[in-house]
């Protein structure tokens, strides 16, 4: 169903979000290696092969790689995972998830996948984890049309489209500061429109929301940007 497409980039960007609180934890998600993909002759909405899955893991110096799959059955998602180890392509565990929340599932998926993991509990229980929706948006709605807008910029460079739905995703919550952020960049790189600082005035006004590591991250685009 290709309404669903948004979910593809959706929920990955959702547990990237969650896996930020954690410095334990170096990851990326698959937006970091599309051209590893395109390069084997592959699309990033195709099936690959898992002989690939395993072979870019090792090139990028994973140990591990999750792979999944989703489904929307009257209103509830249904995902299935897999943590395989990098090196010999074992299947090191198998979880099904079934959730009407997609933050809640967001949160269910990173926490089980620190387990299989086998993190330490005494850590686990010890270090910051904040429900996911805490620290980006706590709308569905906002998020899917963030996504969306995501997708329309960098893969169809579709910036007016782009444009559009970034906005609709802040006129639901004002306070997604992702979108703020993503949006600011758009209009100061692509549309040349000088309001790109106004969402700033935003972002650091609330930027305790965000996690330690995106808080520095996004001080440091600001400060790049304003001198």
């Amino acid at each position: 169903d290709s309404t669903l497409n948004w979910l593809s980039y959706g929920l990955p960007w959702l547990c990237d979000s969650d896996l930020e609180q954690d410095f334990y934890i170096s990851h990326i998600t698959q937006d970091y290696f599309d051209y590893k993909i395109e390069n084997a002759g592959y699309d990033r909405y195709d099936e690959l092969p898992l002989s690939l899955k395993k072979k870019i893991s090792t090139t990028l110096n994973k140990n591990y790689f999750l792979d999944g799959s989703f489904n929307l059955i009257d209103d509830v998602y249904s995902i299935k995972t897999k943590l395989y180890n990098s090196k010999n392509g074992n299947i090191i565990s198998e979880n099904n998830y079934f959730e009407s929340n997609i933050f809640i599932l967001a949160d269910k998926l990173v926490k089980q996948l620190k387990i299989d993991l086998e993190i330490p509990l005494q850590y686990l229980e010890t270090t910051t984890d904040l429900p996911v929706q805490s620290i980006t948006t706590d709308k569905e709605k906002a998020l899917s049309n963030y996504i969306k807008g995501l997708q329309f910029w960098e893969e169809d460079q579709n910036h007016e489209e782009a444009f559009k739905l970034f906005n609709y995703a802040l006129e639901i919550d004002k306070y997604f500061l992702q979108a703020h952020k993503d949006l600011s960049m758009l209009k100061m790189n692509d549309l040349q429109d000088a309001s790109w600082k106004e969402h700033w005035d935003i972002i650091l006004k609330s930027i305790d929301k965000l996690t330690d590591r995106t808080k520095f991250n996004y001080k440091m685009i600001y400060y790049s940007l304003t001198g």
